[in-house]
């Protein structure tokens, strides 16, 4: 499971979006498996997967298409967040 610090920094990159309000993101209870992956939750999205800039660099080109069958992708200053409603 991510620690407390780790998702309070994921959280604040994610807020930058603008479509989120503080109160409605969480972690996923099912995200304490990876303890690598942030999967995060909002009232609009069921699943909403951060990845950062260094895990997109080293992700292939397969993995990244599937990712953007999602409803609803954003960039971060430290990353790119993939949301599914």
């Amino acid at each position: 499971m991510l620690d407390l610090q780790r998702f309070e920094e994921i959280k604040k990159d994610v807020l930058t979006v603008g479509v989120f309000n503080d109160e409605e993101l969480n972690l996923r209870d099912d995200s304490e498996r990876d303890p690598y992956t942030a999967v995060l939750e909002s009232w609009e999205f069921y699943a909403i997967i951060y990845l950062t800039n260094a895990e997109l660099y080293y992700m292939d080109c397969e993995t990244i298409e599937a990712m953007e069958s999602c409803d609803f992708q954003s960039d971060t200053p430290k990353g790119r967040i993939y949301c599914w409603g």
